[in-house]
């Protein structure tokens, strides 16, 4: 969970009510961490598992309808400039 709150940027209470949210959808599991008692692993459940291909499968669709409309030039400009957030937003982050 203290992983999960710190790559999601959300404190670990707002975390926890999501957690509750999605294992009461059946998208996700919580176990006792076996190495540590007091914390607890987050895992996609096969529901959940396929609504994220399906997510994501939406997303790169709308993605490429969007970038349909740009030229090849400007296409390759806005990838690069992706890439370069992509790789500066984790050190902004810290």
């Amino acid at each position: 969970m203290a992983f999960l709150s710190r790559e999601a940027g959300l404190e670990k209470g707002s975390l926890t009510a999501v957690i509750d949210s999605l294992e009461a959808m059946g998208l996700v599991s919580r176990e006792r961490d076996e190495n540590d008692r007091r914390s607890f692993t987050i895992t996609t459940t096969p529901a959940g598992a396929l609504m994220a291909e399906q997510i994501e499968a939406l997303f790169r669709e709308h993605l490429s309808a969007l970038l349909e409309k740009l030229s090849r030039e400007d296409r390759l400009e806005f990838e690069k400039a992706a890439e370069t957030f992509a790789r500066l937003i984790p050190i902004l982050a810290t």
